[in-house]
């Protein structure tokens, strides 16, 4: 008897290979919309500096300024400071371009003396990434999501828990929250 792929396993792959398409999409109708328009073979790295921009504009994570007596609150705010996209995603969207441009051909790192290359290689790209990380740092704005543990991490963090369970000094709360986390 052969394993059958869960019915689930080819939807999900199609909504993946879906939203590709929409995102590259996307990207193609905002550079055919700039003042001089492109095609992908000859954006730039402004570009999608410009196209990360406009990405950016007004989503769900709230930037606090320092003065905002809302900085560092989980709960959603009512106060006129900025929503972005959140560090995570622009690095996705970072990855996203980068295979975009790849299958289009223009892999390796970007040349600006000869404007060839994948754009979003080049390092303005990777300083305006930079930039976001450090303003929603400096916001205290925290992600949403946890960080996935993978297997290969669990075993040495089950034994640092038995390595502590151990210890003669231990109090009863701590017994039973490592015990817990065990």
């Amino acid at each position: 008897m052969t394993d059958l792929p869960s019915s689930s396993e080819p939807s999900q792959l199609n909504r993946t290979k879906s939203g590709k398409r929409l995102f590259k999409q996307k990207l193609m109708n905002f550079l055919a919309a700039l003042p001089i328009p492109k095609l992908l073979p000859s954006a730039s790295s402004s570009d999608i500096l410009k196209f990360l921009t406009w990405k950016d504009k007004s989503d769900r994570t709230k930037v606090h300024q320092t003065s905002c007596p809302e900085i560092g609150k989980q709960k959603a705010s009512s106060c006129e400071c900025p929503s972005r996209l959140s560090a995570g995603t622009v690095d996705s969207l970072i990855g996203e371009l980068c295979a975009i441009f790849t299958e289009a051909g223009l892999g390796g790192e970007w040349d600006d003396r000869l404007g060839i290359g994948n754009p979003v290689s080049h390092p303005s790209i990777k300083n305006y990434f930079r930039s976001i990380k450090e303003e929603q740092a400096q916001a205290r704005v925290c992600p949403k999501k946890s960080i996935p543990l993978f297997l290969d991490k669990l075993q040495p963090l089950a034994e640092n828990i038995v390595c502590k369970l151990r210890a003669p000094e231990i109090s009863p709360i701590s017994l039973y929250l490592l015990s817990r986390d065990l």
